[in-house]
């Protein structure tokens, strides 16, 4: 079922209002918001179909691809639990999330490409060093990462989902299990202080050789000693590291962790309504356990969902270990056959007419009037302003 409100129908709508009050967008920006506006409309181009048993006609337009588009992520999602299905392990796998403390959200955020590629580091290096240690696992071992950086509510909010498989190749080229007791791979608190302090060392680093830089109210910490001051503050506190138990079977982790794969900050299904200039739409409140409906003003709403545009060609999903590219076709290999599994082949891709139907069993190119004939198409045309119907009757294309 459509959707009746989408973001592309507030972007329209007050995209203006936004700039008026916050300057104009960036160019990356105003990229994303560019084909979020001109999805599946004519100025984004199309094709006419035509139905090869009743003749029956139909203009479709192009999507536009961008990966921050609520409407243009099925396709990749689904084949992306495809491609990861053939890489499955048959071991328990473990959900971990590593978060950053707000406190250091601005920095983040005037800072995105540098600090991004820094947390991706250091998780990774954080899991590969309790991989290696002989009192927890004492094996390489692998790991999937996929970065968020909101919450229901939109807010800012930096975090990292790992999938990490229940063992490892031991230097003996042997399979070793871990050694977890059921319900963690490694002990959360040792974890937490290691990536703490990966982390804040990294980025005093990145301060000294004068590579951050600080806007808004991240002025403030030009100095060193505001700066210290800020990081000693967050040295000082927890951070937060969900180790959630492993799943079922490794299935039920890919089918769970695909719902954050393609997913962006907020889903057309979640609006509710555009009311004296307000956006009204559901969020689910973790704390309280309850999902209720929050309003924001559409300039605040639309500057919530700007935050979380990520840096262009940054590569939100990534793979470590036994999953990385370079180690698919031999460590991988290895282990799987250790495990008694099929070996690893790269599979195909899959079209969104064969997604559909591999995955959901539906046949998008058959005709909803006849439910006998193909939908074919026999004409495709360029991005146009308006409707293109009386111009593709004029060239005889439409009758």
């Amino acid at each position: 079922m459509k959707p009746t409100l989408e973001i592309a129908d507030i972007l329209r709508k007050y995209i203006d209002d936004y700039c008026k009050y916050y300057g104009k967008l960036t160019v990356h920006q105003w990229s994303v918001v560019n084909d979020i506006m001109n999805c599946r409309t004519p100025s984004m181009g199309g094709r006419v179909v035509q139905c090869d048993n009743c003749g029956k006609q139909e203009i479709l337009y192009n999507s536009c691809r961008n990966r921050h588009c609520p409407k243009c992520q099925c396709q990749h999602r689904e084949q992306w639990i495809i491609e990861r299905e053939a890489e499955l392990l048959p071991v328990g796998y473990f959900h971990t999330i590593f978060t950053v403390p707000h406190q250091l959200n601005e920095l983040f955020l005037f800072n995105k490409k540098t600090l991004y590629e820094l947390l991706f580091n250091c998780v990774w290096s954080t899991i590969n060093h309790f991989s290696h240690e002989p009192e927890h696992l004492g094996a390489q071992s692998g790991m999937i990462s996929i970065m968020h950086t909101w919450g229901q509510n939109l807010d800012y909010h930096v975090h990292l989902h790992c999938i990490i498989p229940g063992g490892g190749l031991s230097e003996k080229g042997k399979w070793k299990y871990a050694k977890a007791d059921g319900k963690y791979l490694f002990p959360v608190h040792l974890l937490s202080e290691y990536y703490k302090k990966l982390m804040t060392t990294e980025i005093r680093k990145l301060f000294l050789a004068g590579n951050l830089i600080f806007k808004g109210d991240t002025i403030n910490l030009f100095n060193s000693v505001a700066f210290d001051k800020t990081l000693s503050e967050v040295e000082n506190k927890d951070w937060v590291v969900y180790v959630k138990p492993p799943f079922s079977s490794p299935m039920a982790i890919l089918n769970y962790q695909a719902r954050y794969t393609h997913r962006v900050a907020i889903s057309n299904y979640r609006l509710v309504e555009i009311k004296n200039d307000r956006i009204y739409f559901w969020w689910y409140n973790y704390k309280t356990s309850q999902k209720s409906i929050m309003d924001l003003s559409a300039v605040e709403f639309i500057r919530r969902f700007l935050q979380h545009i990520i840096p262009k060609r940054f590569r939100k999903i990534r793979y470590y270990g036994i999953f990385s590219a370079v180690n698919k076709s031999t460590l991988l290999t290895k282990c799987m056959m250790l495990l008694d599994k099929r070996l690893y082949a790269k599979p195909r891709k899959y079209n969104t007419i064969e997604l559909l139907e591999i995955v959901y069993n539906i046949k998008i190119d058959m005709c909803k009037r006849c439910s006998k004939g193909r939908m074919l198409t026999i004409y495709e045309f360029q991005a146009t302003r308006g409707d293109p119907t009386q111009d593709l009757r004029k060239i005889g294309v439409l009758v």
